[in-house]
This record gives structure tokens, sequence and C-alpha cells, in this order.
């Protein structure tokens, strides 16, 4: 497909049956096209990045706007330069200065560079550079007792397909009576990360506490969805767990956790951890972002202490439990090709309403791409980043037709990768075989050097 990562509007594409809009064919070229989105939200960046991959048209970030990109210059003082450059008085290069100075105005930025900072460690940096106000704790209230359903994990049990069905549907459960929040959401997907941010970076629960109170009072339940808490758990500090469980103290909590086969769960984690960007130093203190981008074999990954927490289910269901003050723990089981919204509705007794929303899913990789990944891992930030952009470039999109800032940026790093760093070795689970790991790496390195071809290196 042409948007191979856009699956929200398959039943309408099939109806309306097989056809291709091209965008260039609608495309003025008396009109100097302009994309105003935020980078931060992923949808809309890969639709962006694909837009400009096929036509000529300039972008313009406007960071942590989210979806509503038209409201956040509405709101942050932009209004005027926005109205002024689409009636023709105004550059683009003035609309960009009015969002940058809107951007001092703008809470939510605020709120995503001084977490950005914090997580980076620069603690001492975010308070001076993005100070915030002298917090007032939110109020801890007990107008009534919810039930609190947190669904915590296992990663990569279909926990996206139950997110993605009570976001979509959440209003047709709040009039049943139980409540998903859909506000404060991730900026790239539909679950509740902000809960385990908070309490891994500032042992803080003001937005768990906020949004529990927010709860409408036709609704006695309510479900707060954060896989990554499961892989945060081990990091978790004291004050951090004592936060969260004086902060769900007023209600009946119950812990819903998806477990599967060990060895399947290991392998699919693990080659989870070689995909995932960490971007910065390893953190000094633990926390799951360190399992990122791994260098390690599969056995020495599994080797580390956090991870031989993570594996021992019960023990991990314990802590939980304990973290959050659960009185109640339900373990469901993660069978592949089985519908876990159903799982998940049965076990709790809610009934399940509305339609599946279909998920994004992240590019699959094979044994041999995660090898030669996990390889330049090993290597450093800028030749994995090479590995896993050529990796994960579609194959109907040619090097000329990829955004010239990002291309230039392939050519330069294929031109001073170590080629022949890249060697056939046995890594556990992952099916290997000398034939196919060298066919592979001849395929990457030839994808990249047809950019270095393209731009003279």
């Amino acid at each position: 497909t042409e948007v191979p990562f856009e699956r929200r509007y398959d039943v309408h594409a099939r109806r309306l049956g097989a056809f291709q809009n091209r965008l260039d064919q609608h495309m003025s070229r008396d009109v100097d096209y302009t994309i105003v989105y935020d980078p931060g939200h992923g949808m809309d960046h890969q639709h962006a990045r694909l837009i400009e991959d096929h036509a000529p048209i300039a972008t313009l970030p406007v960071y942590s706007a989210g979806h509503h990109v038209l409201e956040w210059l509405i709101n942050n003082g932009a209004k005027e330069s926005l109205a002024d450059f689409l009636g023709g008085s105004a550059t683009r290069a003035d609309l960009r200065r009015a969002i940058r100075a809107g951007r001092a105005t703008s809470g939510n930025y605020r709120k995503r560079m001084y977490k950005r900072a914090q997580d980076a460690g620069h603690s001492d940096l975010a308070d001076k550079v993005f100070p915030t106000d002298t917090p007032t704790p939110a109020v801890i209230h007990s107008r009534r007792d919810l039930r609190v359903i947190l669904h915590l994990g296992l990663p990569k049990t279909g926990t996206s397909s139950i997110q993605a069905h009570f976001y979509a549907n959440a209003a047709a459960y709040r009039a049943a009576g139980v409540h998903y929040p859909t506000q404060p959401l991730d900026m790239r997907s539909v679950n509740h990360g902000w809960m385990s941010r908070d309490l891994r970076t500032a042992a803080k629960t003001d937005v768990l506490i906020e949004v529990l109170n927010a709860t409408p009072e036709n609704c006695d339940t309510i479900i707060i969805s954060d896989e990554s808490q499961y892989a945060e758990m081990p990091g978790l500090s004291q004050e951090a767990q004592d936060a969260a469980r004086a902060a769900l103290a007023p209600h009946d909590v119950e812990l819903v956790l998806f477990d599967r086969d060990l060895d399947a769960w290991k392998r699919s984690f693990y080659m989870q951890s070689i995909q995932n960007r960490r971007n910065k130093k390893l953190f000094p203190h633990e926390t799951a972002l360190n399992l990122w981008q791994t260098p390690l074999t599969y056995d020495a990954f599994f080797d580390t202490d956090y991870c031989k927490t993570l594996t021992d289910f019960d023990r991990m269901e314990s802590m939980l439990a304990t973290c959050f003050g659960a009185e109640k723990s339900a373990r469901l089981r993660f069978e592949k090709g089985k519908d876990s919204i159903d799982t998940f509705c049965d076990a709790l007794g809610i009934t399940r309403l509305g339609d599946e929303l279909p998920v994004h899913k992240n590019p699959s990789i094979t044994d041999c791409e995660a090898e030669i990944l996990r390889q330049a891992n090993a290597l450093g930030n800028p030749h994995a980043w090479l590995i896993k952009n050529v990796i994960e470039l579609p194959k109907h999109i040619a090097a000329d037709k990829v955004r010239k800032p990002r291309a230039e940026r392939i050519a330069g790093a294929a031109g001073k990768f170590p080629w022949n760093r890249l060697q056939m070795q046995d890594n556990g689970p992952l099916r290997l075989s000398e034939p196919e790991f060298t066919e592979t790496v001849d395929r990457l390195r030839a994808r990249a050097m047809e950019f270095t071809t393209l731009a003279g290196v």
C-alpha cells in the first residue's frame, strides 16, 4: 500500500475497492505548500514524512502540539502570524518565529522539555531553564470508592489492541459506567504511559490523582492501562512506590496482567530491546530505558539482574500488587491469534462494546536484521541509527524520494560504516545461517550505498 502504516480506515478502503489517488495529481504548481505538524505525534509524523518523500513541500514543526496544531497556534499567540502567512503578507520564517515565541507560553511544551531534561539526568538544568511554579500537590479525595483496574502488562501481549479498543469506544464505555481516560494521552499512542514516566522520573502522582478525581459521576469503574509500568517496576524507587500506593488508597484496586510462554515472551521482548532507541547514554539509575538499543547477546541480556527480575512473573506480580495496593490480582493468558480484548473483558466482567480499532504495528524485522542491528548497537549511535533506518525504510521508496536532510545523513553514515565488522554469530533463539546473514548484510549495504551515489559521497 502507499501508506503502509495507516490502518484506521481499512473498512472504508475495502468498501471503495482498489484505486490509487495520487497526491501529485491534485497539487498545483502555483502553490507553495507547507505541512504544519507535531513531529512528536507518531502518526502525523509518518504522514508528513511520506508526503515529503513524494511531493515538493516544506515542513514546519510545532513541538508538543499533538494532533491539534491549529488549536495550539491559536492558544499560544500565533493566530495573527498564521493569518498573515495564509494571506501572503508574512513568510514561513515569520510564522516559524511566532511558533518559537509561543513555546514560552505553551504548558505542554515546557512540561515535555522539563521531563526530557529530567530523563537525561539534568535536573538542575530542568529547574533553571524550564522552572515550574511551586507545585501544589494534587488533592486526593474519596468522594466515592472507585473500582480501579490497573492493566500493567506484560509488554508484547496484545496490550496495544486493548488500549486502542477502549480509546476508540471510550464514550460508549462511559455511558455504561466504565471510564477509560482519553486525556492526557501519550503523544505516540492511546495508552496511559504518563503514569510510569511520572513515577520513574520524579516519583509524582499528580496526573494519576487528577485522572482519578475526574472520573465521571456515572462511572464506578476506571481502567488505566500502561504496560511500560511492568518493565519499569524493578527500577522504581521506594518513594515512587509509596506515592503510588497513597494515590490509590481511597479506591478498590485490581491488578491485571497478561502472561505468556516464557521463552516466547523473552524472544519478543529481546527483539523489541534491540529495535527501541535510547538515543542517550545509560541512565545512572535503574530503569527499563537502559535495556533499549541493547548490544548484548540474548544470553547476556537475560543474565542481567534487571532482566532476571522481569522474567520472574510471580515475583513481578507480587511487586506490582504491593506497589499499587491491589487487593485483587488477575493473571490472564495471552495466546497469539486469540482476541485479547475478549479475554480482558470476560475476566473482568465488562461487556465488550463497539468495534476494534486497527492498531499500527512497528515494522517487523527478520532474525538476521535483528542480529545485524544488535552488532550495530555495539558500534555506537551513528552506526546503529544507520542500520535501523535502512532496515525500516520502505522498499518502494527510492533513495531520491527520501527527504534531503535524511538522505544526506544516511549517505554520510553509510560511507563511514565499518561493514566488515558485521560477522555471523550464533545468538540464542534467533535463527541465523551464514548465507542468509551474508545476503542480508549485502542487501542493507547496497541500499545504504544508493544514498552515497545520489549525494556524490
